[in-house]
């Protein structure tokens, strides 16, 4: 359980450092001083999402529960994926349909 709020709480800052971040990309026509924050702001978003990612894959491949396996993350322009197996499901035995549904109510889609 505790490993499961662990990475529960990992996405989550994912999440909320993607929207940092993607709020800090439009700079035309603003003060060249704010654009350089924003630049540096955007760097720092960057650098922190990497050491998120080695620490994470460093003790990867980690089972999170009986049935899901976190393989490993990696991450561009502001963006932090996770890539998890099911180990006991066979692909053909849930549909894309079926997972997002499932799915929805925990992790962000799109």
């Amino acid at each position: 359980m505790k490993k499961i709020l662990f990475f529960l709480a990992i996405a989550a800052l994912g999440v909320v450092i993607r929207v940092t971040a993607s709020g800090a990309r439009g700079a035309a026509g603003k003060p060249a001083v704010a654009a350089d924050y924003e630049s540096e702001e955007s760097d720092r978003i960057d650098h922190q999402l990497a050491q998120m990612m080695n620490m994470i894959n460093k003790q990867a491949p980690v089972m999170v529960d009986k049935d899901t396996r976190l393989d490993n993350t990696w991450g561009l322009a502001h963006h932090f994926r996770y890539n998890y197996t099911l180990i006991d499901y066979d692909g053909a035995e849930v549909s894309a349909q079926q997972f997002t549904a499932a799915m929805r109510c925990y992790l962000r889609v799109g």
